[in-house]
């Protein structure tokens, strides 16, 4: 309050001509409220313009005594924009004039019988802008990582408000590498100024890191890779790595080969070698590489007899060949002799078949042909002439034949009959041939003469024979004659036929008469007995084949016949299983076995290898866990109990077990980064592996506190939360991973009245005061205690 004492001097002229000054004292005061300052955002111009509260009118020697008297106010705002030196902070500078009537005449300096005084209110800003919106820090893979489309993306968007004047930006980028080339960090620093030269600065940080191993090449990828007939012929394909960040530093060959035989084979292997990489930043990979041995390669003959050409009588000597295999070296050959004979048993040709085989099943066949000829006509001894009555029975001798090749050479006698003089009476000239089997010939003749009175007679008749199953009866037809009559005839031919199911018990006769042409006649049977001892035989039986699975076996069923006996086979099948260890691994033979009607048999078999060598498949995805606390994360027994698994052939035998590798990080501080892996294994031993990543990140302490909410009970922004408040962790503690406790939440209005309290706050307040009604819109400002430590900020709350 200022206090005027003002002294007016009134000069009044007197009929007397006498000078008289008089002195006035001032008796009331005009009382107005101090000078104050108020934050820019807080300016209430109602209240600046409208309310008079502490401006009165008293006595200027009691102020307790208010005149009641009527105040007029005159409001002038000068906008300063901090530019006053003076006072750099000012943004407005606002002169509110109280006035009213002094009750008097007397001039106090605002004109004639007023008294008036002045408050000034400073609107000053001492308060920096705001960042409204702010990226957060983030870690990005250095394969993803583009500075380009890392600011185009959205992602990299700052706002900011300031709630007294226009604000300027300025931004500082700086890199920082990290430990390896392909890792750096960079960090915007954002610096906001208010009109006011009120400064805040904030930094993004992002750091681009390289975590991924180098993908290791192959000069000859896997799936090319060719198969080697042995294993001395195998040669590993060279290395090469690529990375997408770093440097490749190195890649190498285990020094181990890992070998697993397929069969009894010696050479049929799988080879398996692990190959390893690492780039600049230390990042590792490895892959493992398959290289199939099978010898599928015959040996190769080295010496093959040439063909050769030589007599009947001859005794040649044979060679031998030679052969060699890739690995075995050289090998002893099976000959099998094959001969195919032409129109004679002397004349023939015999196939040498020479076999080199090896130890895994392939061989090698040549052939070399040998050729046998006869070409020399046997020696004839003819029997001398005779002479004879008809119908006495003539001993006749036949001719006598010798061979060098062929120990029974063939002669045959032609009968011709010449000077016939009457029916009985003429002359036989018999001309004897002999010949070798292979058409080699000399002949000769013998006279006889006869004088014929006998009846006829069979000169060649078919003989009783026993005729195999599946064969039809010779109709062979007898050679007769009679010693007078030059030209009997065959009467007739009858035919028995009595057959029956087995073919041993099977008869045809055949009866033949003859009669010459006087009228002498005579008759003969022929029996045909049939006999089946030739077992049924299969025409078709299945491959061995192998299979995964008990239920992925499909064979086809055996195919038969029998010469005699088709329509009374019979098939019976016996099934004999060798186990190898486990129920998906073991050899079934199947022996087939066929009988026909007159109990002969004939047997085959097929073998089945069943062999389970897919390991189960996880069905179950695997995808990277993240927990907040590591006594969280799941053990081992229970994140596997939830996988599901699929086995080719249904086993339902499953062992297993797992193993964490520790990436990065501290556990116990709560911020780790793993690698769990899951072994598998079926009970045939087929066994797989997968891993997952799991992390646990607890939240650092660095309290996010929002400045805006709406608890408008719509689900969304309805609390007050706050982020980064996760506790402190001294190294080797075990973090108790909780809400840190003793913490103190104020909220204070903008009379510095403290509307809402709460120890141990928990993310709960719902713009309420401490008795839970709502408060007003407006602006609060928080005040948050943690760790002996103060945390505050504004919160505009609009309902």
């Amino acid at each position: 309050m200022i206090n005027r004492l003002q002294i007016l001097c009134i000069i009044t002229f007197i009929v007397v001509n006498t000078f008289e000054c008089r002195v006035y004292a001032q008796l009331n005061c005009l009382t107005v409220p101090d000078n104050l300052s108020i934050d820019c955002g807080d300016v209430d111009w109602g209240f600046i313009y409208t309310n008079t509260t502490g401006v009165f009118v008293h006595p200027c020697d009691d102020l307790s005594l208010d005149l009641n008297a009527q105040i007029e106010m005159q409001v002038h705002v000068d906008s300063l924009n901090c530019g006053d030196l003076s006072n750099p902070n000012v943004v407005i500078q606002i002169t509110r004039t109280f006035s009213t009537s002094s009750g008097d005449l007397v001039d106090y300096g605002c004109g004639s019988g007023i008294l008036c005084e002045t408050q000034t209110i400073d609107v000053v800003d001492f308060e920096p802008p705001e960042f409204t919106v702010f990226p957060a820090d983030t870690s990005v893979s250095c394969e993803n990582w583009d500075l380009l489309d890392y600011l185009i993306s959205g992602v990299f968007q700052v706002d900011f408000s300031d709630n007294c004047s226009d604000v300027n930006q300025t931004i500082n980028l700086d890199t920082v590498s990290g430990l390896c080339a392909a890792e750096i960090e960079f960090r915007w620093e954002f610096s906001i100024i208010d009109g006011c030269n009120n400064t805040r600065i904030d930094t993004h940080v992002v750091n681009v890191v390289d975590t991924t191993g180098p993908v290791i090449t192959f000069s000859v990828p896997q799936l090319l890779s060719p198969t080697f007939e042995c294993k001395d012929l195998v040669t590993w394909p060279q290395l090469a790595a690529d990375d997408i960040c770093s440097q490749v530093e190195e890649v190498w060959w285990s020094g181990d080969i890992e070998e697993e035989n397929l069969s009894p084979c010696p050479n049929d292997w799988i080879l398996s070698r692990w190959a390893y990489a690492s780039d600049a930043c230390d990042n590792k990979d490895s892959t493992k590489y398959f290289i199939e041995v099978k010898d599928e390669t015959s040996p190769i003959f080295t010496f093959i007899p040439s063909d050769t050409l030589f007599s009947c009588n001859a005794s040649p000597e044979l060679s031998v060949p030679t052969a060699i295999d890739a690995c075995l070296g050289l090998v002893e050959c099976e000959i099998v002799y094959d001969t195919t004979f032409s129109n004679c048993p002397q004349t023939f040709t015999i196939t040498r078949t020479f076999i080199a085989p090896d130890n895994c099943s392939n061989d090698a066949t040549a052939y070399q042909t040998i050729e046998v000829s006869d070409t020399e006509a046997p020696t004839l001894t003819i029997p001398s002439d005779i002479v004879a009555e008809c119908g006495v029975e003539v001993q006749l001798e036949n001719a006598f034949a010798t061979d060098h090749c062929d120990a029974s050479p063939f002669v045959e006698i032609e009968t011709d009959t010449v000077n016939i003089q009457s029916a009985g009476t003429f002359t036989l000239i018999r001309t004897f041939t002999a010949s070798d089997a292979c058409g080699n010939f000399a002949t000769g003749d013998q006279t006889i003469y006869i004088q014929d009175t006998s009846t006829p007679f069979f000169t060649e008749f078919p003989s009783d024979t026993i005729v195999p199953c599946g064969e039809s009866f010779p109709e062979d037809m007898p050679f007769f004659q009679d010693g007078c009559d030059p030209s009997p005839i065959l009467l007739s031919l009858t035919t028995d036929e009595n057959y029956q199911d087995c073919a041993n018990e099977s008869v045809v006769s055949r009866t033949f008469e003859i009669m010459d042409d006087a009228g002498n006649s005579f008759s003969q049977t022929q029996t045909i007995t049939f006999i089946d001892d030739t077992p049924p035989f299969f025409t078709f039986v299945p491959s061995d084949i192998t299979v995964g699975c008990t239920n992925e076996i499909e064979i086809s069923d055996p195919e038969y016949d029998d010469l005699c006996s088709a329509n009374g086979l019979t098939l019976t099948t016996v099934f004999d299983e060798q186990y190898l260890g486990c129920d998906e691994r073991y050899d079934q033979t199947r022996i087939y076995t066929i009988t026909d009607a007159c109990g002969l048999t004939a047997s085959e078999s097929v073998t089945i290898f069943i062999r389970d060598t897919t390991a189960p498949q996880l069905e179950t995805e695997l995808d990277s866990l993240s927990f907040y606390c590591s006594y969280n994360v799941p053990s081992c027994e229970q994140m596997f109990s939830d996988l599901v698994f699929v086995d080719e052939c249904g086993s339902e035998e499953l062992s297993y077990s797992c193993s964490d590798i520790l990436i990065e990080g501290n556990c116990e501080e709560q911020a780790c980064l793993w690698e769990r892996t899951y072994f598998w294994e079926d009970g045939c031993g087929n066994h797989s592996q997968a891993s997952h990543v799991i992390r646990v990140e607890e939240t650092a302490f660095f309290p996010t506190m929002p400045t805006g909410m709406t608890p408008n009970g719509d689900g969304a922004n309805d609390a007050y939360v706050i982020l980064d408040i996760g506790p402190l962790i001294a190294v080797g503690e075990v973090a108790p991973c909780d809400w840190i406790d003793n913490t103190l939440f104020r909220v204070v209005n903008r009379w510095g009245q403290i509307v809402f309290e709460e120890t141990n706050y928990r993310n709960d307040w719902e713009g309420t005061y401490t008795d839970g009604s709502p408060l007003p819109s407006g602006t609060y400002f928080i005040v948050f205690e943690a760790n002996g430590e103060a945390f505050t900020t504004y919160v505009d709350l609009r309902r």
